[in-house]
């Protein structure tokens, strides 16, 4: 094994050929194509170079492979200024590091449409949106125009009293009607009641309540809360005066509000001694029919009418799903019933009032505003960084497709694809030998995996620029002078667009909705969806040490190869299994086959629950982990074999620069192993601990020590640590 000195004498190598190859292929012309064996493009010599490097520079080669694989693949893996630096040189692991550079990403695309002449619509709404965000106040815009449309809308929903002062009018004042204008005015509202649209069953949407977010949170101490409260009221106070409320009057109205707005946060779990609520059998869904019979206090009709049409006609047997929220709103009706209108009205006005404040270009309220976050140690970032993070926000669809046409290598999405469909054949190849499963199972397993669905990078239709241009057809012109008015017309065609939603199965508008992936396609991550059956690949996670299209295909398969395996093999995993081929919860396993299952995932409990937790004197929880640790096992094996298919298919790859002593089928362990590579602060230990997922060691360690492939190919003799004579195998 090499020492570290050695190591340092790579790296210094890699980098003096990197700048050779550099300049080098500057004089040459020379082009390769994806998954070739020849590599004649400075582009992929550079690639292959910089695999390398971020292999060997993670590596602890003095390290047994065969004794701790992580060690070894991740031994020399630091956190560089672990209390200084970019947030880049602070991310622990990989998936932070991609995270981190991804707003500069986008903030980099963001200003390139401001000095585009293009006529396509997503880089017209991104110009002028991010425009009236940014521009400085005076210029183009008087921002008394802003103060003076919020004002209206507030008049328009009945004026907020804190304004109006003693001439407000509370005869033609209720809680609902607010409600009911302000979705088909501007979509801000939820003080009272959260109203939306949600998956339902059996691949259907349906509309839902639940609670509004508050300003308070249970996890706080009494001295958080209070010091929180007093924040909170004195900038409820300064907008309030800024806006043109007279003081005296409006600090005890806001006051009164912020008791409010408490005592509903304070009710919102709690059961009251009504009996009415003790003897009633709380439900998470109720049809229309049966929420205006038990609340019959509040005109539900005139509420369902007004926030869904014309778009959606609901009528007595809809099902409305509660999300927990039966309790709530039993509770906020007893309290609203005995709480004064004007009360009610300061809260609400105020609730709408603080989501709108934030998009004022006026630098008096911004400087309120940042005071408020502050108090409440939330982080501003810069003006530019904050517009961009909106833009991100209102305009996700016009992000999403040109991050794809910016950033994405249009080869990526079929050769990953391929790849998914190479690994998906493996798991249905080893399904059907596996020895105890019963046929009616292995038939219903088999029809599962051919089935799942995948978006691979981004759906098809964002890449059309006819569709993506039908799809804003709706939306009004968004100018480059008013901000608040733009997020007003972005709003209100959200609600729109998400209140139709409801009309299309489940599974359809996952498939065709530009907007709407379940992911954003800027998300470094991948899902598999148990209810749908279906899993994703956002284009963000296809960069850095997880993709490129350059790399040599032994690298690809072992990082984002496995992260696909991992995928797919949930939906044979624990928590998924009892779900079908469409996503139905429907139990298709018969009793023995399932009793079976169930016994060797003892096996798998008990094997990581022996591991000790690096940095906490306690050993993992292997129950809690089991579901990710079923997938791991599972989806690194099958992408394995699928890589061993592909090499019979391509024949055998060159090595990587200077690691000519490891075969592909051993960078394929170093790939996967080094992509998970973690280095955790000790605060951070504790919340790892925690989390459904095995730390990064335990991962690697747990998966491959049960993978006798992985044995084979570094030589680990029977009994040692990778190489137990007792593994742990589901199928």
């Amino acid at each position: 094994m090499a020492s570290r000195h050695g190591d340092y004498f790579f790296k210094v190598t890699i980098l003096f050929i990197l700048f050779s190859v550099t300049l080098t292929n500057d004089l040459r012309g020379n082009y390769s194509e994806p998954g070739s064996s020849e590599c004649t493009t400075q582009e992929c010599s550079i690639v292959r170079l910089k695999s390398s490097l971020n292999l060997v520079e993670r590596m602890n080669s003095s390290a047994d492979p065969c004794d701790n694989f992580y060690k070894y693949a991740c031994g020399n893996f630091e956190l560089p200024n672990k209390s200084f630096g970019s947030l880049i040189e602070r991310s622990h692991s990989e998936y932070g590091r991609l995270r981190a550079k991804m707003p500069e990403k986008i903030n980099k695309m963001i200003m390139a449409t401001l000095n585009t002449s293009k006529n396509f619509k997503p880089q017209k709404l991104i110009k002028n949106l991010y425009s009236s965000c940014i521009n400085p106040e005076g210029k183009d815009h008087n921002s008394s125009d802003d103060i003076q449309f919020l004002r209206q809308q507030l008049m328009e929903l009945g004026d907020w009293p804190v304004l109006k002062g003693k001439d407000w009018d509370e005869s033609n004042f209720h809680w609902l009607k607010i409600v009911n204008s302000s979705h088909r005015m501007n979509n801000f509202y939820e003080a009272f009641l959260k109203f939306g649209v949600t998956y339902y069953k059996n691949n259907t949407h349906a509309f839902f309540f639940e609670a509004p977010s508050f300003e308070f949170s249970y996890h706080e101490s009494t001295d958080q809360i209070r010091m929180k409260i007093d924040a909170y009221y004195n900038y409820m106070v300064r907008i309030s005066e800024l806006l043109g409320a007279e003081q005296q009057l409006s600090r005890k109205d806001l006051w009164d509000s912020v008791r409010f707005e408490f005592k509903l946060f304070d009710n919102i779990y709690n059961l009251t001694s009504d009996s009415s609520i003790s003897n009633t059998t709380i439900t998470n869904e109720m049809s229309v029919a049966d929420i205006i019979d038990r609340w019959p206090s509040v005109d539900w009709t005139e509420f369902f009418n007004t926030t869904t049409q014309p778009f959606v006609e609901i009528n007595n047997a809809t099902m409305i799903i509660l999300k927990d929220s039966f309790v709530y709103i039993e509770n906020l009706i007893r309290i609203l019933s005995n709480t004064p209108k004007r009360i009610q009205a300061n809260y609400g006005l105020w609730k709408m009032t603080e989501k709108m404040v934030p998009y004022i270009k006026n630098s008096t309220i911004k400087i309120s505003f940042r005071h408020n976050e502050m108090i409440q140690n939330r982080v501003h970032p810069t003006e530019n960084y904050q517009c961009s993070r909106l833009v991100q926000d209102l305009l996700p669809t016009s992000i999403d497709a040109l991050y794809v046409r910016e950033y994405l290598d249009e080869r990526v999405k079929p050769v990953v694809t391929k790849m998914l469909t190479e690994i998906k054949s493996k798991l249905i190849a080893i399904l059907g030998s596996v020895g105890w499963f019963d046929e009616e199972t292995r038939r219903n397993a088999i029809e599962k995996v051919e089935a799942i669905k995948n978006i691979v990078a981004y759906p098809d239709g964002l890449m059309d620029d006819e569709k993506i241009e039908e799809y804003y057809a709706d939306l009004a012109n968004l100018e480059a002078s008013s901000f608040l008015e733009n997020v007003v017309r972005l709003e209100k065609f959200r609600w729109k667009d998400q209140i139709e939603v409801v009309k299309l199965p489940y599974n359809v508008y996952y498939r065709t909705y530009m907007n709407y992936t379940i992911t954003r396609i800027i998300d470094v991550n991948a899902y598999y969806l148990q209810w749908m059956n279906s899993l994703e690949i956002p284009a963000a996670e296809l960069q850095g040490i997880f993709f490129d299209i350059n790399r040599p295909s032994y690298i690809n398969y072992g990082s984002m190869g496995t992260i696909i395996g991992h995928e797919i093999a949930h939906a044979l995993s624990y928590n998924s299994r009892k779900n079908d081929k469409i996503g139905y919860l429907n139990d298709w396993w018969t009793n023995e086959t399932d009793k079976k299952y169930r016994d060797k995932a003892q096996c798998f409990v008990n094997q990581y629950s022996n591991y000790t937790i690096e940095g906490l004197d306690q050993k993992m929880n292997g129950t809690r982990t089991l579901d990710e640790n079923f997938a791991e096992n599972i989806g690194v094996r099958i992408a394995y074999l699928a890589y061993q298919d592909w090499a019979k298919r391509n024949g055998p790859e060159p090595s990587l620069p200077e690691m000519s002593s490891y075969t592909s089928n051993q960078l394929f362990w170093l790939s996967y192993a080094s992509s998970w590579c973690t280095s955790l602060l000790p605060t951070e230990i504790k919340a790892e601990s925690e989390d459904i997922h095995p730390p990064s060691s335990s991962r690697i360690v747990g998966s491959l020590s049960n993978i006798p492939e992985f044995a084979r190919d570094f030589n680990c003799p029977l009994g040692s640590n990778m190489n137990p004579k007792n593994k742990c195998v589901l199928f």
